[in-house]
């Protein structure tokens, strides 16, 4: 099973994968398997396994949270974890986590995570419809407010 930490941080506002300011967070520790690299700010399902986690792939995949920055991990200036690395993930966020958009959002959208690239559209980032079945439904979360294209705040109360 994977690590469980309460972390009570304030990251700078604004950047892909942090948190949206202090508050306690619910982060999970969990091994990319996959060979694909994993942005901070992306979303992540589960691997094969309760230990390890991947960019979303196909439909159906049980969404995990959103990939955060863990300065114990990512040296200065690197956004994304490599294959084999531990990588950081908040899954309870009150106050919210900065994460990709490929579209301008409201509060009260639906929030839906792309599994399939289409368009400029990759995995993990998110939307607010299913792009024509390229992106799933993401239960449990919720947009802190009004949003233009690129980020977002997304507040998570994931079990």
């Amino acid at each position: 099973m994977a690590g469980y930490s309460s972390v009570t941080a304030e990251l700078t506002v604004g950047l892909l994968g942090t948190l949206g300011g202090t508050q306690d967070a619910v982060q999970r520790g969990y091994v990319l398997a996959d060979a694909a690299a994993v942005g901070v700010g992306l979303g992540v399902v589960y691997d094969s396994s309760d230990a390890s986690v991947q960019l979303p792939s196909t439909a159906g995949q049980k969404f995990m949270g959103v990939a955060i920055i863990d300065p114990t991990v990512l040296e200065i200036g690197v956004s994304a974890y490599v294959t084999g690395d531990r990588i950081l993930v908040t899954q309870q966020c009150p106050l919210g986590v900065w994460v990709a958009t490929t579209e301008a959002v409201d509060a009260g959208d639906a929030v839906y995570c792309q599994h399939t690239a289409n368009g400029g559209r990759a995995p993990g980032t998110f939307r607010t419809d299913s792009d024509s079945s390229n992106a799933d439904e993401v239960e449990s979360v919720r947009w802190a407010g009004s949003y233009g294209s690129g980020k977002a705040l997304l507040i998570l109360n994931l079990p």
